[in-house]
């Protein structure tokens, strides 16, 4: 394989981690807005760990797993993103398989920022 094949392969590997990052936030975004805990519950791994860093609320307990997850972030009157898209952190190469999502909430119109790790 020549330089050019790896770089194509890291190129395609970069946009389906973007792909799939703002499909996942598009279906945050809108279970949100629904406030349906299973759908939110649907998008977290069981194991899951959430930490609220400003991002919704001025919560900074965090919850374990995926039904105390979903059951806060369908509870919280504040917890609706508007404008979730996805970012390229400043610096960062095109060709990683992770994304950043940039979010803002009603309560505050500071971003806040969170990585999300694409699966291997």
């Amino acid at each position: 394989m020549d330089d050019f094949d790896e770089s194509l392969q890291a190129f395609q590997r970069a946009a389906q981690a973007r792909r799939s990052a703002a499909g996942w936030l598009d279906a945050f975004e809108a279970a949100l807005a629904a406030r349906d805990a299973a759908r939110i519950g649907a998008l977290f791994h069981a194991d899951s760990h959430w930490r609220d860093i400003l991002a919704f609320t001025w919560h900074l307990t965090p919850a374990a797993g995926r039904d105390a997850i979903a059951l806060r972030l369908a509870a919280e009157q504040g917890a609706r993103p508007r404008a979730a898209s996805t970012c390229r952190k400043a610096g960062s190469r095109p060709a990683r398989s992770s994304a950043w999502a940039s979010t803002a909430s009603r309560r505050s119109s500071d971003p806040a920022r969170r990585k999300a790790v694409a699966p291997a």
